[in-house]
């Protein structure tokens, strides 16, 4: 089954299976993470026309999870500070309803291009701008936002299921440090950008408690003007929530191995 999103500004979850029926899927239904469907296609999904006038994009459950938990406003200023490929950026210009500031960053040129070339696709190029951005470090182009989202590069522990040879390649030590380092610093460059009263959620696509609960304790503990929230999109069953954040294990949530947590600044 291939997770996809439906666009609400064009369609919902249901009235999108019964397009993709109609239009050739084997099959169609809502999934666990609202505004989801999981659908069987005899091809690739970007193949259908219904993808190509954007009724919808490809993104994992457990990914659109993480951006609904931004929970961004029509009129919002928005960062997502590492978007490739973009398919969150997509979920939160839809929260937004192609309205307000949406700034879609990444590190390298090739893959803003396959942000740029989603948001075309979808419509959304009149709220939504791309920038090549290490966001490791300060850039006075961006601008302080109402909401931020850091899904950070990680050790990837998550999604083996998709990934399987990633299992026989355990990062040495200096490498998993440098990681963590990375990761500390795009959450610090967050936290500079983030308005007072704002929400930076913080997510990865890995089970490590050093890339997840650590990672966000070690912040806190940097920045006490933040304190981690609840947000209103319901986590689906199985998900573990403690005091910094909230894990999904496959073997539970149906879900890609993945973990986030929502953070306001007081």
């Amino acid at each position: 089954m291939t997770s996809l999103r439906a666009n609400p500004l064009k369609v919902s979850a249901a009235q999108l299976c019964e397009l993709l029926l109609q239009n050739g899927a084997k099959s169609a239904e809502p999934g666990i993470v609202p505004g989801s469907v999981l659908a069987r296609f005899e091809g690739s999904p970007a193949e259908q026309e219904l993808f190509r006038q954007g009724y919808y994009h490809v993104e994992g459950q457990a990914s659109q999870l993480a951006a609904l938990c931004v929970e961004a406003k029509p009129g919002d200023t928005v960062l997502d500070l590492c978007a490739a490929p973009g398919g969150k950026t997509l979920l939160l210009a839809e929260e937004m309803q192609g309205t307000g500031r949406l700034i879609s960053c990444d590190v390298t040129e090739n893959r803003v291009q396959l942000i740029a070339k989603a948001v075309e696709r979808m419509g959304f190029t009149a709220c939504v701008e791309t920038l090549c951005n290490d966001a490791s470090r300060p850039n006075p182009k961006l601008p302080q936002a109402d909401r931020i989202l850091v899904d950070a590069p990680c050790s990837g522990l998550g999604i083996l299921a998709k990934k399987p040879d990633i299992r026989y390649k355990s990062l040495p030590k200096a490498r998993h440090d440098e990681l963590l380092a990375t990761q500390s610093a795009i959450l610090d460059t967050a936290a500079s950008l983030l308005k007072a009263g704002g929400r930076l959620v913080y997510s990865t696509c890995t089970i490590d408690p050093a890339e997840n609960e650590e990672q966000v304790a070690a912040f806190l503990n940097r920045h006490p003007e933040f304190r981690v929230v609840t947000p209103e999109v319901p986590f689906p069953q199985g998900m573990t929530v403690g005091e910094h954040g909230a894990l999904s294990v496959p073997t539970r949530t149906g879900m890609d191995g993945f973990f986030l947590c929502a953070m306001q600044k007081q």
